[in-house]
């Protein structure tokens, strides 16, 4: 009797232990806090990191590029996130835009001139 109590008890620890682990649904912050952090982008493998106060580190201009290096800033309008740099040092500067039409947890999807580019979270 005390075996089988005992296999009932362990039975039930596991159970909770494997509810208790299963990852929680998410719902998607709006996109202006979800962009937040490292991402990377799905058709080059590369990475780019949003920071918080608007500006990011694309390091191999997936996004934009002056051939020159530049700081980076993003603003999101709606659903369009738009693109700046300026050369360091220079007066190079270049804007661009990419409409957001999927915004989920640990996935970003971008319109870029019809064509679909997916960021995942790192």
């Amino acid at each position: 009797m005390t075996l089988l109590k005992n296999s009932f008890l362990l039975l039930f620890a596991c159970s909770i232990l494997f509810l208790c682990a299963c990852k929680k649904d998410c719902s998607a912050p709006i996109i202006e806090e979800n962009i937040v952090g490292i991402w990377e982008e799905s058709s080059s493998g590369e990475q780019v990191e949003f920071k918080a106060d608007g500006t990011f580190i694309d390091e191999n201009d997936i996004f934009i590029s002056l051939n020159t290096p530049s700081s980076k800033s993003y603003e999101i309008v709606g659903s369009i996130i738009k693109f700046s740099a300026s050369a360091i040092g220079g007066s190079n500067t270049g804007s661009g835009e990419l409409t957001v039409i999927g915004n989920k947890c640990d996935e970003i999807k971008l319109s870029v001139i019809g064509q679909v580019s997916t960021l995942s979270r790192q």
